[in-house]
């Protein structure tokens, strides 16, 4: 409340400023939307939409999810109505019927109230977030077709021409010969004030200047030219007399009628209505609604927005009332004007039903060529010049092919039709630049690049040589029924005959069946050939993540083809696994034996026997189960350690108290030497993978060694540099092999 009060001046100045404009466009829409019934019905149209805005307006207010939305009629709404009114013409016409203008009339608001009841259906479901979903090209399609669908409406009473004959012959210079000078004139003339003004005044709305000016011409040119011009009655260039009075809801009882004699036949054109309304309003409000949000740094509420939007349609209806939606321009002005809360539509409406009580029988000598001049610059305004831009646009023409094909059913067929035919032809487009993308995110061979294992130099030597029958797909994206059958042929002609490769499923972001097995088929290929098949990245992914692919491929019976020791965590794992079997196929491995593994280590390759009899007192033999800790993370341990049996993985914890494995330690490697060194805290865990054998050199024996065998010292310190730098050139190798990939 006190929000509210604080806002009262400034939702005051928004909501009337809203109004001025909503004044000449809720009465022109409403004028088109009963143009098919002829011109004696102008001033019914009229009321119908001031009636529109004015209910809209404020129950949309009071009932939405967008304080600062500003409701009434508009381009979508009056299409879908004005072809409503004119199928209903036809019904009657086509079961032998003299056409019935009073039950048109209450079949049209009945269509508006059932529109209404849709948009809360919507609303309740909680679907109102999906029209989100919609593409933009199939949005900007669908406004630019109602733009054309409103001018063509307008160029009728625009040239002046009442006969209804210019879409029989569609012929400029039929309409041209046809038409009343005056009346064309008056409607130029509008044009240009409005185009003009817009320009030239910043402070009152430009259509409210077209109406007010647009008038004057109409009247001037009347006095001088032609005196039938400024008779009220049987003039078809002019609204017409209005209905005055205070509004009642007048369609309860004619509702209750319809709804005891309705037919199917009847419904067959009331349902569809009802959906376009229900659907398109929503459309057309949401829309509204995000660009509200922009300008006022807000979030709306969609659902409670369309709950809004109904019951307004519905109370609009009771009262004779045409159908309404958030307005772009209109919640602009307002937002612009101060306007934040749900006041400011509720005055907006109240302003209107002010001008209605007190100026209606001023408004029925509103000529109807000033209208269609208003509607006429109002379509243009409607057009998506975005979207036409795309046409010149080499990367964009799909999405420019998505707005003709949606404007022209829009304008050839049927407002509904065009944004379904939209949504597919864009899904459809979408769906076929996905089938042309590869899944595979990356792929190499691994004589460059590696697992994060210290080796020794002989095995580094024969993964340089022998890594390439190691073949790594690393897999992204959408793994669906699109794109499988370009990775299958890409796999059959990659893999040579005993290859081991591993498939990463990291990148994933969709899978489906056919996916599924795609990764199943693949697999059996390789073992056909006598290769190996590793997968990897099948960890349980996030809570957040909409598929877990570890359970799916389970579900699926795709894992079962794999062995425990096949699937791995991480890639790295399965590397390591990978280059484990490569070493054992070239016969490499020997058995293990404290003295020759610590002699054939990095770090003493370089010194004598007798300088290595010296410095093996000061190593302790350490064993470690799998599973136990050889440091921790923190503390302040100095040792140097030699594996001589086993191996020890130095791991960090990551997000959510996760382990991540830095790198893992084999027989003749050495590590924690960065602690030794610094003198400083320990930064990871080291942890024994296996039963593990250690010998370790305490900082304060290596500075002994380094005071009392300098030449021992220096021959350790060099072997030390030299396996560093090593691992350094193979980490760079691999770097940039992975990015060339």
């Amino acid at each position: 409340m006190e929000r509210f009060k604080n806002n009262l001046k400034a939702d005051f100045t928004g909501g009337i400023s809203a109004a001025i404009i909503a004044l000449p466009l809720a009465m022109g829409f409403g004028v088109s939307i009963f143009a098919p019934l002829g011109p004696d019905y102008s001033a019914t149209g009229a009321l119908a939409g001031m009636y529109g805005a004015i209910f809209t307006g404020i129950f949309a207010a009071l009932f939405g999810g967008t304080p600062s939305q500003i409701t009434g009629p508009t381009g979508p709404m009056s299409v879908v109505l004005s072809a409503t009114v004119a199928s209903l013409m036809k019904f009657q016409l086509e079961i032998g019927n003299e056409i019935n203008i009073p039950l048109i009339l209450t079949l049209t608001f009945f269509a508006v109230c059932m529109g209404g009841l849709v948009q809360i259906l919507i609303g309740l479901l909680r679907a109102g977030s999906a029209i989100k979903f919609i593409p933009y090209p199939v949005i900007a399609g669908f406004m630019n077709g109602i733009a054309v669908i409103i001018f063509l409406g307008q160029i009728e009473t625009f040239f002046g021409i009442t006969d209804g004959k210019f879409f029989e012959s569609f012929s400029l210079i039929w309409l041209i010969n046809s038409s009343n000078k005056l009346i064309l004139l008056v409607g130029t003339m509008t044009v240009g004030i409005i185009i003009l003004s817009g320009k030239l005044v910043k402070k009152v709305p430009s259509a409210l200047v077209g109406l007010l000016l647009g008038s004057f011409c109409y009247f001037t040119l009347g006095h001088f030219f032609n005196d039938n011009l400024l008779q009220f009655k049987n003039n078809p260039f002019i609204i017409g007399a209005i209905p005055s009075g205070f509004p009642l809801p007048k369609n309860i009882h004619e509702f209750s009628l319809i709804l005891k004699e309705i037919d199917i036949s009847m419904l067959k054109i009331l349902i569809p209505a009802s959906l376009s309304l229900g659907i398109l309003g929503s459309i057309d409000s949401l829309l509204t609604s995000l660009v509200a949000d922009v300008e006022t740094k807000t979030r709306h509420n969609s659902n409670q927005e369309l709950i809004g939007q109904g019951i307004g349609n519905i109370v609009a209806s009771l009262f004779g009332g045409v159908s309404g939606a958030g307005a772009t321009v209109r919640t602009l002005v307002n937002v612009k004007s101060g306007g934040r809360t749900k006041i400011s539509g509720i005055i907006h409406g109240l302003f209107l039903l002010a001008v209605l009580l007190f100026l209606g029988p001023f408004a029925g000598w509103i000529p109807m060529s000033v209208l269609a001049g208003i509607l006429i610059v109002t379509s243009y305004n409607m057009i998506n010049s975005w979207s036409l831009k795309l046409v010149s646009k080499k990367t964009a023409k799909k999405d420019f092919f998505v707005v003709i094909v949606v404007t022209t059913v829009t304008v050839v067929v049927d407002l509904m039709v065009a944004v379904a035919i939209g949504f597919f032809v864009a899904t459809a487009l979408l769906l076929y630049e996905l089938i042309q993308q590869s899944v595979v995110y990356k792929k190499y061979r691994c004589s460059h690049f590696r697992s994060r294992v210290r080796r020794s130099p002989e095995e580094d030597k024969i993964l340089e040589e022998h890594g390439n029958k190691i073949l790594v797909y690393e897999l992204g994206g959408n793994l669906f029924f699109g794109t499988t059958d370009k990775l299958l042929s890409e796999v059959e002609s990659e893999i040579k005959e005993k290859d081991m490769v591993i498939i990463d499923l990291k990148h994933v972001r969709h899978i489906d069946i056919t996916g599924a097995k795609i990764i199943h088929q693949i697999t059996n290929s390789i073992k056909a050939v006598g290769g190996e098949v590793y997968i990897s990245s099948l960890k349980e992914r996030a809570s957040d993540e909409k598929i877990n692919v570890q359970q799916y491929l389970k579900d699926l019976d795709v894992i079962q083809a794999f062995d425990k020791s096949q699937i791995f965590d991480n890639l790295n794992f399965a590397l390591e696994k990978a280059e484990e079997s490569l070493l054992d196929k070239q016969n490499i491995r020997k058995e293990n034996n404290d003295e020759i593994t610590l002699q054939i280590s990095p770090l003493f390759c370089r010194l004598s026997d007798n300088e290595f009899q010296v410095i093996k007192p000061y190593f302790k033999h350490l064993n470690f189960s799998a599973g136990q800790k050889v440091f921790s993370k923190g503390e302040t341990s100095n040792c140097l350690y030699v594996i001589v049996k086993g191996k020890v993985a130095i791991e960090a914890t990551g997000g959510e108290k996760e382990k991540t494995r830095l790198s893992t330690f084999t027989q003749g490697s050495f590590f924690g030497e960065t602690a030794v060194i610094n003198k400083n805290y320990r930064e990871t865990d080291a942890l024994a993978i296996e039963k593990t054998s250690l010998l370790a050199l305490e900082s304060s024996d290596l500075e002994i060694i380094e005071n009392e065998q300098k030449s021992i010292a220096n021959k350790i310190l060099l072997g030390l540099i030299l396996n560093l730098s090593e691992h350094l050139r193979v980490t760079n190798e691999s770097l940039i092999k992975l990015e060339s990939v």
